[in-house]
C-alpha cells in the first residue's frame, strides 16, 4: 500500500464506527452468489424466501412477522417486498459477533438483521435495507471506475435516501394507526434528528415530497454520520485497488447519475438530485 493510502487509511481510522446499520462495499464484487453455504453454513435454519415452500425455521417466524407489521402501509410495503420477490432476496438472521444490526449484501443478495436486537428494531433495519435493494437494483453500486471522493459522494447520497425513505415509511404507519415503528427511530440517538425535521415539516407543510427532500437534506447534517461513512467507504475502495492492483481513476459521476435514486413507488421523485447537499463528499 502507498504511503498516502496508508494516510488516509489512518485518517479513517480515527473516526469510531457505530451506524445505523452496516455498509457492505464490494468494489470488485462479481454476479451474485447463489450459494447460502457460502455466506453462512446454518443458513438452512437462518435464511428465508418469501413465497417459497419450506419447512419452518427460524428466520420465516422472524420475518413473517415483520412483513404483517408493515403491512397495513400497503403501497409502500408492497412496492419493496415486490422488488425483493422479484430479485430473490434471502432474508436471514445474523447471528456472528461482528457488531453491525444488519445490511443488504448483494454479492449473496442477502438482507440480514441481528437475531439479538427488539422487534421494532428489526422492523427498521429490514425497510432500511430493502430501500437499498431497490437502490441497487436501479445501478447504485460501489464502481473503481470512479474517483474515490465520487465513491464517498454516492455513499452519502444512498444513505441520505434510505433514512428519508424510512422516517417517511415510518410516519405513513403512524398515521394509520401504528406509531411504534415511528417511535423506534426516534430511539436512535445518532439518527432521530432526521425523523424530528421530517415531522416538523410535514405538520408546517403537509408536503410529502418536500418533507422527503428536507430529510435527506438533514442526512448531511451530521458531522459523525458523514465521518463513519466515509470511513467505511474509502478503506474498502483502497483495499479493492490493492487487490485489484489497479490505480485509482479520477472520473466523476455523470451529471444525471442520482436523477432517478429518489423516486418513490408512485412514481413521484423528491428531488433529492437537485440539492446542493448531494454534492458533498468530506
Amino acid at each position: 500500500m502507498s504511503i498516502i493510502k496508508q494516510l488516509i487509511v489512518i485518517l479513517c481510522l480515527m473516526f469510531s464506527m457505530s451506524c445505523y446499520s452496516d455498509v457492505r462495499y464490494h468494489f470488485l464484487s462479481a454476479a451474485t452468489d447463489n450459494d447460502l453455504n457460502k455466506w453462512h453454513p446454518d443458513s438452512q435454519e437462518l435464511c428465508y424466501y418469501p413465497g417459497t415452500d419450506i419447512v419452518s425455521n427460524q428466520a420465516e417466524r422472524v420475518f413473517k412477522e415483520i412483513f404483517s407489521y408493515i403491512a397495513p402501509e400497503k403501497e409502500l410495503a408492497h412496492a419493496l417486498m415486490n422488488h425483493a420477490l422479484k430479485k430473490r432476496v434471502a432474508f436471514c438472521i445474523e447471528n456472528r459477533v461482528d457488531g453491525t444490526r444488519g445490511y443488504y449484501d448483494y454479492r449473496f443478495n442477502v438482507l440480514a438483521i441481528r437475531s439479538s436486537l427488539s422487534f421494532y428494531q428489526k422492523v427498521a433495519i429490514v425497510i432500511h435495507e430493502l430501500r437499498h435493494v431497490v437502490q441497487v437494483g436501479r445501478g447504485f453500486r460501489q464502481s473503481l471506475d470512479y474517483s474515490m471522493n465520487e465513491m464517498v459522494r454516492m455513499t452519502y447520497a444512498v444513505e441520505a435516501d434510505v433514512q428519508a425513505y424510512s422516517v417517511y415509511f415510518a410516519w405513513r404507519l403512524k398515521e394509520k394507526g401504528r406509531p411504534e415503528l415511528w417511535d423506534e427511530l426516534l430511539n436512535f440517538d445518532r439518527y432521530r434528528d432526521i425523523a424530528i425535521v421530517f415531522e416538523r415539516t410535514m405538520m408546517q407543510s403537509g408536503d410529502e415530497i418536500y418533507s422527503l427532500k428536507q430529510a435527506f437534506i438533514q442526512w448531511y447534517a451530521s458531522p459523525w454520520r458523514r465521518a463513519n461513512y466515509h470511513q467505511g467507504c474509502c478503506m474498502s475502495y483502497l483495499d479493492s485497488l490493492d487487490e485489484s492492483h489497479l490505480i485509482e481513476s479520477f472520473e466523476v459521476l455523470p451529471e444525471t447519475y442520482f436523477d432517478q435514486l429518489c423516486i418513490l413507488p408512485d412514481g413521484r421523485n423528491y428531488g433529492c438530485h437537485k440539492t446542493t447537499a448531494i454534492k458533498l463528499s468530506d
